[in-house]
């Protein structure tokens, strides 16, 4: 594997790192709303997120376990 050189700007991964958490936090509760609304709006932050979340997990800055939060199916209306 092959290092690449990096400058790290510690304030900046703090200010990334707290709204990867706020994030993560928004989407646990509009999981747990479980309205057809909070779902889809849910939906959209895993797929804009859970990348970014995964990497902050990976280096030791966990900021939530997505399969631990439930997200309950769209209603068949909503997913058309």
């Amino acid at each position: 594997m092959q290092s690449i050189p990096v400058t790290l700007n510690l304030p900046a991964l703090a200010t990334a790192y707290e709204q990867a958490r706020e994030r993560f936090a928004y989407y646990a509760e509009l999981a747990e709303k479980g309205d057809p609304g909070s779902i889809l709006s849910a939906r959209y932050l895993l797929l804009g997120w859970s990348e970014v979340w995964d990497l902050f997990n990976e280096v030791g800055l966990p900021v939530g376990d997505v399969d631990a939060v439930e997200l309950p199916p769209l209603p068949e209306e909503v997913a058309e």
